[in-house]
């Protein structure tokens, strides 16, 4: 388990902001990070959550607050079975980022041409 001596004076309340409201962005701005723009900030908030120390802060953090992976199980089965789509997708975003599992956004382009689609997609079957 983390101590509080383990992190900064502003890991420690970078970790309490964004157990709050989980925006990381924001969290960084609120813990008193030198930031320029919320760019920055946003970079900030990004290289905390890769420390292992800040995510085990994090964990910590939000277990004494009631929420582990059982609750979150349980909110993502309740958000899967709401009738909107666009909530479920907010919600499962939402808990994510919260427990800093979210995907890096990244756009990405592939052009692949039918036949390479048509060889992966075989490689792929031969190999399950």
């Amino acid at each position: 388990m983390v101590m509080a001596k383990d992190l900064t004076v502003k890991q420690r309340k970078f970790v309490s902001a964004l157990a709050e409201h989980g925006n990381a962005t924001q969290a960084a701005v609120d813990a008193g990070y030198n930031v320029q723009d919320r760019l920055s900030a946003k970079a900030i908030g990004a290289e905390n959550l890769a420390k292992p120390v800040v995510r085990s802060a994090l964990e910590a953090t939000l277990a004494q607050h009631g929420i582990d992976d059982a609750v979150i199980a349980a909110s993502i089965a309740r958000l899967l079975s709401s009738p909107k789509g666009s909530d479920v997708a907010r919600g499962l975003e939402i808990l994510l980022k919260i427990r800093g599992d979210a995907a890096p956004k990244k756009n990405v382009q592939v052009k692949l041409s039918y036949a390479e689609h048509v060889k992966r997609s075989l490689l792929t079957a031969d190999q399950s």
